[in-house]
């Protein structure tokens, strides 16, 4: 039987209009319930495909999974990481908010502050206090990286690396094997 067939047979089966009317009825519910469920699915599945892809976020930033083949196992935000900050890199700032990021060995540190006047000058103190050797740190020079101003240091067993975005000042401390490779992928994903 061809559908045009089967559609007439269908329809002269079910004659009374009024029990068309309940047979679509009764698949209303089945209906409604398949779309929600369709549409429950597709949010879940882009949730799960964008965390798998980024990591948290926090200052406006979205921080990757992995750093240099190592995964993040730890993230503060908000007040917990702007003391942390505080209390190693920005003394005398006041800091909008901040995230600090563990992957292994690597530490990720971002301060945001009320605009990027504030971000420059919280960036020219802790130049000016490395240079001055208040810090375990030694300069080492400084880079261009995707046309920002990067700060290289040594110490503590670390690579170190500041540099100003916007309104934000990041520090990347990482271990000297993983360093380049580590500071590319960061500046990459903080663009």
């Amino acid at each position: 039987m061809n559908q045009r067939a089967a559609l007439i047979y269908w329809h002269c089966q079910i004659s009374n209009p009024s029990e068309r009317l309940m047979l679509k009825r009764a698949f209303l519910p089945y209906l409604l319930i398949t779309l929600g469920l369709v549409l429950i699915l597709a949010m879940l599945t882009w949730q799960f495909v964008r965390e798998q892809s980024t990591g948290a976020t926090s200052v406006g930033l979205t921080v990757p999974r992995s750093l240099a083949g190592k995964s993040l196992i730890a993230q503060k935000s908000g007040a917990v990481a702007r003391a942390e900050i505080e209390s190693l890199h920005g003394k005398g700032f006041e800091m909008t908010d901040g995230t600090v990021v563990r992957y292994g060995d690597a530490m990720v540190w971002v301060a945001k502050v009320k605009d990027d006047a504030t971000a420059q000058a919280m960036v020219d103190t802790m130049t000016r206090r490395i240079t001055e050797g208040r810090s375990p740190f030694t300069p080492t020079g400084t880079c261009q990286v995707n046309g920002r101003m990067v700060w290289t240091l040594t110490g503590m067993g670390q690579s170190h690396f500041y540099w100003q975005m916007g309104d934000k000042v990041t520090w990347l401390a990482i271990s000297p094997a993983l360093a380049e490779q580590g500071l590319r992928e960061l500046m990459l994903a903080l663009k």
